[in-house]
């Protein structure tokens, strides 16, 4: 074990500035926690009430409310996407690396880091998970990404100057683990012993060794190491710092500028040696993030909220008044059995034990001096309506600071249609929003995180497993060397190392859900559009949620037109796709001609048609001008027509008058 006692002050001045400077809410974080575990009395309340023999109820609403969150975030399970970017990014690899992020999310889902940080941001108002590399088996040399949860929230001591819910914006942070004295011991044998007594020990140990508990404090201390550097842009589009660059490359430099080259540090100490070297961590961000909850600046404060942080006040208040109502009627005499002397006398031991015993008859006697009265029961005290109402004031207050109520707990109300149930229920989730919000900020962080790294860990030729939106597992290969057929150059397919990425985050039901709901309106859709279903069956089948439902959709996609099949890599079933889409052809073409055959048919009879009629007209006119040359009437016709035309010519033309002029 070396000592670097520069590093060590560095590391126990950082840890006290992060601890002090979060301490506040660290208080507020316990009580969270206590009061959820039903912890909800002041313990000195708790003691004089059990020791005076008087109610001490405590009836735990909270857990309701943080159950209402995280099941929200269970329902809507965030989901990574990444997109290509600048610098030679590729479609096809972003794809890939959106199902190698599934099935790193997969392979870590029984753990559940997401839901356990998000549920723990909801409980107390921050919770972690941490993203880390592993071997694939004890004999492998092959390392795989994985995502695990940090379940105490109290384990991460984040830089004060970090603001971003995520906390990616953190110079450093601690992760904090506690060991007893003989784990320490056998984790790190050539670690120098640890006195608990206090005689050799500084005032910094207090914070790193626990007299009581017998424990060392072994942090992981994480640290982001900024260096001067010039980046540069290639011809290209990539771009990287000009010092890693190739020589025969800085001819393609076309643009320059200076900036900071980052890298992650960790370090593992107790607070008095350095217990493990110094590791580099393969990107630029630290792989611990943070899910928080509702959190502001007062100040120079930095304030951080659970969901029931302002509910704990009424829900101690509700315990109280139920507590006070329970006693006061629980010391409530009795109602008891009014009568004379001379009618109980004789059955005094009965009478007795009227109020605590269930007697099948109740006897007495007749007294004479009230012969027509007998034993009756006075009326019980009446309760104070006043205690029931502080109950119910205390119960609404939880509803009021929560911002969740009865339709958020699923109580029912007077709404009948679906629109307006949900809309009642969407006044809780949108009460709680910033949750999920940071939830989904954080997922988006892992994503980040992951998609620098994948480069990294899978940086030789191999076959990756990547899983699809729905579940389904497919393989790619990925960093394949190849030819280029077109220009003979040594290429790379699906070069996860070329290009930038980015990633987007949607939350929304699972593909569970959605498929569920999918096939609904489809049904409703064909029950609109008849004509559509032999077209769309198989997208329908698909989307059941029954046994046998893949095998009719792959039925009903063979019965598909050709020109709606799916691409496949099978030679005979492409051969036998193009057969088809062949004979569909040939009979479109056939069909075409055939139609064409008959406009051409009835275009001709058209035709023939109208040369009939013309030569009918003309035969009919021949006729009529025969019939009258020879009945003499066309000679006379034409005498008529003349003589018109010569009495208009001799007819005498009127002059215009003038007119007169005055």
């Amino acid at each position: 074990m070396k000592q670097n006692p520069d590093l060590l002050k560095e590391i126990r001045e950082r840890y006290d500035d992060g601890y002090s400077a979060d301490l506040r809410n660290r208080e507020e974080m316990e009580s969270d926690l206590r009061m959820i575990a039903g912890d909800q009395w002041p313990e000195d309340v708790r003691l004089d009430r059990e020791g005076d023999d008087r109610p001490c109820i405590t009836e735990n609403r909270l857990p309701q409310f943080v159950r209402q969150v995280a099941n929200d975030m269970r329902a809507n399970p965030p989901a990574v996407k990444v997109i290509a970017g600048s610098g030679g990014a590729d479609k096809a690899v972003a794809d890939i690396l959106t199902g190698m992020v599934r099935n790193i999310e997969a392979k870590c889902a029984t753990k559940r880091p997401y839901v356990t940080a998000g549920a723990s941001a909801a409980r107390c108002g921050i919770g972690h998970w941490r993203v880390l590399t592993d071997y694939t088996s004890p004999t492998s040399f092959e390392q795989e990404i994985l995502v695990e949860p940090i379940v105490n929230p109290f384990a991460v001591v984040w830089d004060p100057v970090a603001v971003t819910s995520t906390r990616e914006d953190a110079n450093w942070c601690f992760v904090i683990d506690e060991y007893s004295e003989e784990d320490f011991a056998r984790e790190w044998p050539k670690a120098k012993p640890v006195s608990f007594d206090g005689k050799d020990n500084e005032a910094w140990s207090t914070g790193w060794l626990n007299p009581s508990r017998k424990t060392i404090r072994v942090a992981e201390y994480w640290r982001k190491v900024k260096e001067p550097a010039t980046v540069c842009q290639l011809m290209d589009g990539s771009t990287g710092f000009k010092d890693e660059l190739p020589k025969e490359l800085h001819e393609m430099i076309v643009n320059e500028r200076e900036s900071d080259r980052v890298r992650i540090e960790v370090i593992k100490t107790n607070g008095f040696e350095i217990l493990e070297e110094v590791q580099e961590w393969p990107t630029r961000h630290i792989p611990i993030v943070a899910v928080t909850g509702e959190e502001y600046s007062v100040g120079q404060h930095r304030v951080r909220h659970s969901v029931i942080r302002f509910a704990k006040d009424t829900q101690t208040l509700y315990n109280y008044w139920l507590s006070t109502q329970t006693e006061h009627l629980a010391l409530q005499p009795k109602a008891p059995y009014v009568g004379t002397a001379k009618q109980v006398q004789k059955y005094a031991d009965i009478w007795k034990t009227a109020n605590t015993a269930n007697h099948s008859i109740l006897i007495y006697d007749v007294d004479p001096d009230a012969p027509k009265s007998r034993p009756q029961r006075e009326q019980p005290p009446a309760s104070s309506g006043a205690f029931s109402e502080q109950v119910m004031r205390a119960s609404e207050g939880m509803k009021a600071t929560t911002g969740i109520y009865d339709a958020g707990l699923g109580a029912p109300g007077d709404e009948k249609s679906g629109k307006a149930i949900l809309a009642r229920q969407r006044e809780g989730d949108v009460g709680t929003f910033e949750f999920r919000d940071n939830l989904n900020a954080a997922v988006e962080h892992t994503g980040r995180i992951m998609v620098d790294l994948i480069p990294v860990i899978y940086d030789t030729p191999r076959m990756v497993r990547i899983l699809g939106e729905d579940g389904e597992e497919d393989f790619a290969e990925i960093n394949q060397p190849m030819v280029n057929p077109q220009t003979g150059e040594q290429v790379v397919n699906n070069d996860l190392k070329r290009g930038e990425y980015a990633v987007h985050v949607r939350s929304g039901p699972s593909y569970t859900t959605r498929r569920q709901e999918a096939a609904e309106s489809m049904l409703q859709f064909i029950q609109t559009s008849p004509q559509s279903a032999q077209i769309v069956m198989d997208l329908v089948a698909k989307n059941m949620d029954w046994p046998g439902a893949e095998e009719f959709a792959e039925r009903f996609k063979k019965m598909l037109p050709p020109n709606l099949q799916p691409e496949t890599d099978d030679p005979q079933e492409q051969q036998q796709r193009q057969a088809a889409a062949q004979a569909a052809q040939e009979q479109e073409a056939l069909q075409k001609r055939a139609v064409n055959a008959e406009v051409v048919e009835k275009e001709a009879k058209a035709a023939e048609s109208q040369a009939d009629a013309q030569k009918a007209m003309a035969e009919a006119a021949q006729i009529q001008l025969e019939t009258m040359l020879q009945s003499g009437q066309f000679e006379r016709l034409v005498q008529e027509v003349v003589a018109a035309q010569l009495a208009q010519a001799m007819a005498p033309q009127v002059p215009a008058q003038m007119p007169v002029m005055g």
